[in-house]
């Protein structure tokens, strides 16, 4: 009697093998785009977060610097403005609901200051001279808020 010597796989060893090595590499591809859109929604708040903190700097930084009080706050539309002048330098912030962007626009250009805004409130209380900045993520983080007295 001849023995059989044949070698190989079965057509169902070979079936539940592919179909348990597409289970796990759908598992793993889930896992890697799952964690790209967290690391891109990190890197959004990032930038949220540090050009929120710059323009809150920036404003900072012009109304200490010799602001003289000739500040005025105005809604135009889809645009809510901040014109500060000191010195007889003159800077408009501004927040655009359509590119949902903070805005420093100055010599003719425009800079972008912080990305996914959601709203901004500009409101100035001439009598106490109290400059109120209230700037909420697109991510609905709540709102950042801060107050400037202007001299």
């Amino acid at each position: 009697m001849k023995k059989s010597s044949k070698k190989g796989f079965t057509l169902i060893e070979l079936v539940v093998t592919i179909g348990l090595f597409s289970i796990v590499g759908t598992l793993c591809a889930t896992l890697i785009f799952i964690g790209i859109r967290h690391s891109r929604q990190n890197a959004e708040r990032s930038a949220f977060q540090i050009g929120v903190n710059k323009f809150v700097a920036i404003v900072n930084n012009h109304v200490n610097s010799g602001g003289n009080g000739d500040i005025s706050v105005t809604v135009n539309g889809d645009q809510v403005e901040i014109e500060i002048i000191s010195r007889s330098d003159k800077q408009i912030y501004n927040f655009n609901e359509e590119t949902k962007q903070l805005l420093l626009s100055e010599d003719g250009g425009e800079v972008i200051i912080a990305p996914y805004v959601k709203d901004v409130d500009f409101s100035y209380d001439t009598t106490k001279k109290l400059l109120n900045i209230k700037v909420q993520s697109d991510f609905d983080d709540g709102w950042l808020e801060t107050s400037f007295y202007i001299r």
